[in-house]
């Protein structure tokens, strides 16, 4: 496989997926919001996330802290982790206090 091939199969996919040409793929990605307008996109893409955090955290709460089930609880931690991640609470890694 050559590199355009290996640079290009997933739009080559959605190309053929849609019925339409690379070209027209292309197109459409530079009109896409994170092109048009990065830094709404990006807030708004956080938002979004963090709402569906929100939700698992909701959904496995009841079972990790009534029922007490051990890998709701394991869940729950990781959303947490993950959430504290999005919004920069976390120092990156390898660069943590020794």
């Amino acid at each position: 496989m050559n590199q355009n091939e290996l640079v290009n199969k997933r739009v080559n996919a959605i190309a053929k997926g849609h019925n339409c040409t690379v070209d027209q793929v292309n197109a459409a990605l530079d009109r896409h919001p994170i092109e048009l307008d990065r830094g709404t996109y990006l807030k708004r893409t956080l938002a979004v996330e963090l709402m569906r955090h929100d939700q698992l955290e909701i959904a496995f709460e009841g079972e990790a802290l009534r029922h007490k089930d051990v890998a709701a609880g394991v869940l729950m931690v990781k959303i947490a982790e993950r959430r504290a991640t999005l919004l920069s609470l976390n120092p990156p890694q390898g660069h943590a206090c020794k």
